[in-house]
This record gives C-alpha cells, structure tokens and sequence, in this order.
C-alpha cells in the first residue's frame, strides 16, 4: 500500500462525487438507487477499516452499478471508476489499475483540463501504477513512470507555481515512488528537487520537510553516498521524533545512520544510533536479533564438500550494540562456511537490550546460510 507523503489530490477528487444530492434526480427505480447507495457506503466502509480486498470488490461494485445509473461518461461514473482503480493500486495490483488509469485520463483531460487537481491526481497514480508494476512490465519501466510523473508535476507548476509547496510534495511522491524500485538518477534527481523545494519553503510543517529530508537521506545511504545520505537524515531526526505516527520512519532514520557510520568506519558515531534504537523498543526475549548493520560474509569459494551450508550462531550483543563471542549453535561447525559465519558476524551491529533504562549485554542467535549458485 502506497505510504508516501499525504497530498490532498485523491480526497479532493473524491469530493466531487456528490453522490447524495445525484441520487435524488434519479430517475431509476428506487430499489436500484437503494442498492448502489447501499454498495457505495460498503465501498466507504471497507476503505476506512483499512479492508484492501474488500475496498477493491466493494469500488468495482460500486462503480459497475454506477454505470447503469448515470452512463459511462457520467462525471460520478468516472470518480468511481477512479475509486476502483485505486484500490487495484492501493491493494497489490499495479498493473491492472494502468488500463483504468489510461482511460480515466483522457476523459479527465477533456472534462477538466490537464492544469486541473483532478487530471493531476491521475495522473501521479497511473505514474505509481507504472513504478509499481516492475516486476510485470518489462522494458523502460522507470522512464515509463518518471514521464508520467513529469508531465504531472509540469502542469502542477503551471496551477500552483514552480516553486510551491505543492509541486515539492507531488515531485517527493514521485520521487519516493521511482527509488522503491530502482536506485536510479531518475529517483535521485526528484528526490533531491523535494528536498531542496519542501525543506526551504516557508509554508512546509515540520512533518513535510522531515519526510522530505528522510527519504532524500536514506536514498542516499542506499547508493553509499554515505556524508550526503548522514547530514540528510540527521536533519529529519528531530521532526521524525516529534510525531508519534512517524516513529517507523524515525527508526529506519536511525538504521540508516548506523550503515552510514558503519560504512565510513566510525563505530562511536555509529554507537549513538543504535543505542537509540534499543532505548526505544521494548525488550523482548524471544525476539529473533535483527542486525542495523552487516555485510554478507566471504563465500568459500574453495571446493569445501557441500554447494549449500546453513549455521545458526550464537552469540552475546554487548551495551553497545555489538557481537561478542559468538559460537555455532547448529550446523557444519569444522566447515569453511562456519568460519566464514563467525567472522562475519563480529562486524555486524545491534540495538542493544535496555532494562531500567539502561543498556545490557544480551544473548542472541542468527541464521546464515550459503548457497552456491
């Protein structure tokens, strides 16, 4: 489900709907008028229980129904049939929502205008549709979705002004969108746009520019432009804190500096953040250790006997976060692969256990398995 930074496009043409006052200049039976209102407010349900299944047969439903009472070419035909398309979108099927999306296009165009919110929220969700569908379409997905996203923003700056805080945050989406499925210069370019528009603009909250500031920084970490990737994420850590919805993203923040440190060499910086990652989750005992930080270990190439190892280790994770006198608990533990293992896994870092408020040395266990392809 897209989780992007909130931009009003979707509730706005929603709004448009009507659907109340319509239904009173109907001319249809009444039983028919009872039952699309009736898979209307279903639709409404599913959608705020969080119900994607559900919103995706109740907006089909819905619009289907619509069809038969206003018309194909009936503006409140064609917002349900946008609702339908973005819960295909919202609920895991990119690619079926594209067709829907092409369509409802042209017909937002032409009723509209492209300088419109309407034609403008199109046309970001049939860009995500195409972000979203990599692993169905093939070729040139992402200069597919980033032309989308261009024309989009092109025609927002038109309506709001190039530089407005609106044309930040539709070109953050975009952003956002492109760097979840490939690190690409295209992301990098729009992601760096957001941050530079949303984070300088008098009118942003302290939420926007936090979000703009981390997803900059943590795709900055991703492609290792570690010093870049650090001064962005330390700039959207106070926002992030300040909002409890946004605590997942004030974590990753954290993560994301721990590799960054890590990268460059500097443990103790790297140390701050993951003990402010362990001050912040409650200790569980049974909870599987994660690492913040790690790299694979060094694959045996030399002929050791089998194609394919698992090991399970065994390990302490100090007040620090890191891994100390670890041991092969299951496995082959005179191979190369549990030697590969354990040397590995003294470099990797953790967000220590805290009781009463403090730090404490823990004991852990991680799976790691080789497989030779």
């Amino acid at each position: 489900m897209f989780s992007q930074c909130t931009f009003p496009f979707r509730s706005a043409a929603a709004a448009l709907l009507g659907i109340s006052g319509l239904l009173c200049s109907l001319s249809a039976a009444a039983s028919t008028v009872e039952a699309f209102t009736e898979a209307y407010q279903q639709y409404q349900e599913r959608l705020a229980a969080g119900d994607t299944g559900g919103t995706v047969a109740s907006a089909e439903k819905a619009w289907r129904m619509a069809r038969d009472l206003y018309g194909d070419d009936h503006a409140n035909t064609e917002m349900l049939r946008y609702n339908y398309a973005v819960a295909l979108l919202d609920g895991g099927a990119p690619a079926h929502a594209i067709e829907p999306l092409n369509e409802l296009e042209k017909a937002f165009a032409q009723r509209y205008g492209k300088a419109s919110v309407e034609w403008i929220a199109i046309m970001i969700d049939l860009g995500n549709a195409y972000a979203a569908s990599f692993p169905v379409l093939q070729g040139g997905r992402d200069a597919i979705a980033n032309s989308v996203f261009k024309e989009a923003i092109r025609q927002a700056e038109k309506l709001y002004g190039a530089d407005s805080l609106d044309v930040g945050l539709l070109t953050l989406q975009a952003g956002q969108s492109l760097a979840d499925r490939a690190r690409s210069t295209i992301a990098r370019e729009s992601l760096t746009r957001a941050q530079e528009l949303i984070s300088q603009h008098p009118k942003a909250t302290l939420e926007q520019r936090a979000l703009a500031d981390f997803a900059y920084g943590k795709f900055l970490v991703e492609i290792q432009d570690y010093e870049d990737g650090i001064r962005a994420l330390q700039a959207a850590l106070p926002g992030l804190r300040s909002i409890p919805s946004l605590e997942d993203r004030w974590l990753a923040a954290q993560a994301g500096l721990v590799t960054a440190y890590e990268s460059l060499g500097q443990r103790e910086q790297a140390t701050r953040h993951c003990l402010a990652i362990g001050a912040a989750i409650p200790r569980d005992p049974d909870r599987k250790a994660y690492p913040l930080y790690k790299k694979a270990p060094r694959f045996p190439y030399k002929r050791v006997g089998s194609a394919a190892a698992f090991i399970r280790l065994e390990f302490e994770i100090d007040e620090a976060g890191f891994a100390r006198n670890p041991r092969v608990i299951h496995g082959q533990e005179e191979t190369a692969y549990a030697q590969a293992a354990l040397d590995a896994v003294v470099d990797w870092r953790f967000a220590p256990a805290f009781v009463d408020g403090r730090p404490t040395t823990t004991t852990a266990w991680q799976d790691i398995t080789f497989v030779r392809r």
